[in-house]
């Protein structure tokens, strides 16, 4: 701030959690601490496991891409991510080897990369694994994990934990006076 710089964005990991059909899509994303619309080079990392009928795979940023063409309908406040799936045509899909059509987590708001809706691919998207969802409207589909308080919180609350601690040794050390005397 000082000379005129400006502050840098912290990162925001977000938690995903997702009921995907009979499976699930589990992990984290790192995003660049942007908020608003976001585009593809906002996302830093990942780290999913993707969890169908009978298959598990995980994914994460060292050995897979991010592709697709988001148009706007992914979005991120400092607290939950979120993915319109009756937006414009947008998708992104978290993936080993683009368009390989096996392992990937795709979020789909028109049919043209991957199918409409939400896919949990852990094998690929013909197989009985593939969990494959129509979804509608704006949904969260990561959101940052219990608030960790800030620094002046943490000293507060340590000076107070101090002075209990003051405050029950002075008695103790009066009424072992006054026992004494």
């Amino acid at each position: 701030m000082l000379l005129g710089g400006e502050a840098a964005l912290a990162n925001i990991v977000y938690n995903v959690d997702r009921t995907v059909g009979m499976g699930s899509v589990t992990g984290t994303i790192t995003t660049d601490g942007n908020t608003g619309t976001l585009g593809l080079g906002d996302f830093l990392a990942w780290n999913l496991t993707l969890n169908g009928v009978d298959a598990s795979y995980t994914i994460n940023n060292t050995d897979s891409v991010i592709w697709g063409d988001p148009f706007g309908d992914v979005t991120a406040t400092a607290t939950d991510l979120y993915f319109n799936f009756s937006g414009s045509t947008g998708d992104i899909i978290f993936q080993e080897g683009e368009s390989s059509g096996s392992h990937y987590y795709c979020d789909q708001a028109g049919a043209t990369a991957c199918f409409q809706g939400e896919s949990d691919v852990p094998q690929y998207y013909t197989d009985s694994s593939a969990q494959i969802v129509g979804r509608t409207g704006t949904q969260i589909i990561g959101s940052v994990g219990g608030a960790v308080p800030e620094p002046s919180t943490w000293a507060l609350m340590l000076l107070g934990f101090a002075g209990l601690g003051y405050a029950g040794y002075h008695r103790a050390r009066k009424q072992s006076a006054a026992a004494i005397g």
